[in-house]
């Protein structure tokens, strides 16, 4: 589960996610691949593997190719279906390991004398003997078909001879309508939903932003209420995501592993707020609505894993402006207000993406005295939460920018560009990207079903058009808010920028509510009836189709999670390891290096992030701390797989370094006379 470490820095970097220890003849693992040498990438490079024994004897030269898909940048992943069960070579333990063919240049990257490949193995051990949680849930993983066939059939018995059903049932509702009934099963499924949440994201690397929010959160843990002397933009997170963070950090002190408890949290948090809004109605609550959500939401894709779960901005905002609809609706204005404030001064992205379809929706309800209201009250929230965002800025705090959609609509020619980047955005968070995948495998076949999901969203928001002036408040901002994100990343300039994908995770989200809440269940099941069917077989063909989801659900977080509990390594973990060992404390990196490698390190190393422009060194003020480039520092990392920071500048600036040492693709200038950042004035005062 980790990018091996070697003393040189590679081209190519190959890294197995979650499974480095099998048991079972035929299984699936993520893999992913970083392309250090951007050059050796093309659309036709393929991910494939070998197997050898203790001996490394090749049992197998190939195995099946796999087109890789874009994660970010130079990283790439792949699902691959393993298949050891072919091998007539009797042996008890067999390695996997992962290779790369160029099919345009006709050559293997491990064959390459020109090439350097670093990539992780699987081994493969039949008395292989896990843990005993993990093992149960990898025993899935034994001959799917037959075991999904077996466990299924046992549903349906259970389903068809349990004569007492109703009555069951109705003892299942009269629990879950007592106020400590709801507590339970509210508590056991948002815990355990929070801890298979972290459990998949200690799997992927932690990104920069979210880093470096949870470093906030620590100072403001600390007793820096009010975060002086940092610099913020495009999302301040004080009151969103900042307060649950600097909660997390007070349990747990070791930063990555409070970092993804903060990761899978906020998930969580979204995940059921979303099902809860689903399921409420008039009568009571409709699991059938709430779980088609989670179908949806609940069990992210792996671009939802990398773009949503384990970055999680604006993810606080996105769940507050739920609850507050859900306030709206059930005409409680004031506390929905107070609620607005809070949202808009941590977040106003919040307020374009959520805020703004609110009062639009509520101007399509102009007659009713109430909307009217509300329409006042969330503009005078935005003005509050901006007059007292204006006051932390006085108490010491920068807060520059917001939702960056430029002054001007996208050319022309680039328009077609951002309608595409958004489909594919759009298929890749839903995990229904079917695109360039084999017609006959398991993976097509999972994402042609969540396409299904997608097609049903759009029908969904086409009938909800049809009859907006008929809908309530909720559902007519949700489809608002969905076809503003969607025009802001194809009219403006916004969508040409290659992150700009995580922010369609708002459609996720809210569309799928929007599904569940527009979804005419009351009907289809009179318009059954009306044919003949009867209510038996209704009810029957709900919970087979449950359970097959449940089924569903239950192999995804057994192929995803990681119940060993190891964080994977990285690059930068193994840096900030070798940091320490060489004691070095104080130094500077780029911003998508030095908070990482200052967590993973858990602030042994403290690493401040600087930046080149015209030849000159600055300090990277955002989610910073000014006092931080004040010091003084004896060592410089330089990324050597995407060189951020040129080295004849930082040579220019700092002078020649007292010793180089490399770590992986990391470039260590160490210093034996402290040095300082310049230009922080500079910065600091424009």
């Amino acid at each position: 589960m980790s990018f091996a470490s070697v003393d040189a820095s590679p081209d190519v970097r190959i890294a197995v996610i979650n499974k480095e220890e099998q048991s079972l003849p035929s299984f699936t693992t993520t893999v992913q691949a970083l392309f250090i040498n951007e050059s050796l990438y093309n659309d036709q490079v393929y991910l494939s593997y070998h197997v050898i024994d203790d001996e490394n004897n090749m049992l197998l030269f190939e195995g099946e190719r796999v087109p890789l898909k874009n994660i970010d940048n130079n990283l790439y992943y792949a699902e691959m279906n393993v298949n050891l069960g072919n091998i007539s070579v009797n042996k008890n333990h067999l390695k996997v390991s992962f290779d790369l063919i160029d099919e345009k240049n006709a050559f293997w990257f491990s064959r390459n004398p020109k090439v350097s490949i670093s990539s992780d193995y699987i081994e493969y051990r039949t008395g292989n003997s896990p843990k005993f949680g993990f093992h149960i849930l990898k025993v899935i993983d034994l001959n799917k078909k037959i075991l999904l066939l077996a466990i299924s059939l046992v549903g349906l018995a259970a389903i068809l001879f349990l004569r007492k059903f109703n009555r069951v049932k109705s003892c299942l509702e009269r629990m879950i309508k007592t106020r400590l009934g709801k507590v339970i099963c509210f508590s056991l499924f948002f815990c355990t939903m929070w801890t298979l949440y972290t459990l998949i994201a200690i799997n992927i690397p932690l990104h920069s932003d979210a880093v470096s929010g949870y470093i906030s959160g620590l100072d403001f843990a600390k007793g820096n209420i009010l975060l002086r002397d940092w610099a913020f933009n495009t999302g301040f997170l004080y009151t969103t995501e900042v307060p649950w963070n600097a909660i997390i950090s007070l349990f747990v002190h070791d930063m990555a592993l409070g970092t993804y408890l903060g990761f899978g949290l906020l998930y969580a948090v979204i995940v059921t707020i979303s099902m809860y809004v689903a399921g409420k109605n008039d009568t009571g609550f409709s699991f059938v609505r709430a779980f088609l959500v989670f179908s949806l939401c609940g069990i992210p894709s792996v671009i939802q894993i990398h773009n949503t779960l384990n970055v999680t901005a604006h993810l606080g905002g996105l769940a507050y402006m739920i609850i507050v609809f859900i306030l709206v609706q059930n005409r409680k204005l004031w506390w929905a207000t107070v609620l607005m404030i809070i949202t808009f001064v941590g977040d106003d992205f919040s307020f374009y993406v959520a805020g703004i379809p609110l009062l639009l929706a509520c101007i399509f309800k102009w007659k009713d005295k109430y909307f009217r209201k509300v329409v006042i009250l969330t503009s005078v929230s935005y003005l509050m939460s901006r007059i007292l965002l204006f006051l932390i800025e006085s108490m010491g705090v920068i807060v520059d920018g917001s939702l960056r959609i430029g002054n001007k609509f996208v050319a022309p020619d680039a328009l077609i560009g951002n309608v595409g980047r958004t489909i594919i955005s759009l298929l890749e968070l839903f995990g229904a990207n079917f695109l360039d995948q084999y017609f006959f495998k398991v993976d097509t076949f999972v994402a042609l079903l969540h396409l299904i999901g997608v097609f049903a969203v759009g029908y969904a928001m086409l009938k909800v058009a049809k009859k907006y002036k008929d809908l309530d408040i909720i559902n007519l901002t949700l489809f608002i808010s969905i076809v503003f994100i969607v025009l802001i990343l194809i009219l403006t300039p916004f969508g040409e920028y290659k992150g700009s994908s995580r922010y369609m995770s708002l459609v996720v989200f809210y569309g799928s509510i929007l599904l569940a809440r527009w979804m005419p269940l009351d009907s289809l099941r009179k318009f059954l009836l009306s044919r003949g069917v009867k209510e038996k077989s209704i009810i029957f063909s709900k919970m087979f189709i449950m359970y097959l989801c449940i089924i569903y659900s239950a192999t995804y977080f057994a192929g995803m999670t990681n119940f060993n509990l190891k964080i994977i390594d990285t690059p930068q973990r193994q840096v900030a390891s070798f940091l320490v060992q060489n004691n070095l404390h104080k130094g500077l990196a780029d911003y998508w290096s030095g908070n990482i490698v200052t967590v993973y390190s858990n602030d042994k190393v403290k690493v401040r992030s600087i930046y080149e422009a015209g030849g000159n060194i600055y300090p990277f003020k955002y989610i910073s701390k000014r006092e931080w480039f004040e010091d003084s520092f004896d060592f410089i990392l330089i990324d050597k797989a995407t060189n951020p920071l040129n080295e004849e500048t930082i040579i220019k600036k700092f002078g020649t370094p007292s010793e180089k040492l490399i770590s992986g693709n990391y470039l260590i200038y160490k210093y034996n006379t402290p040095i300082h950042v310049p230009n922080i004035d500079t910065i600091y005062n424009s």
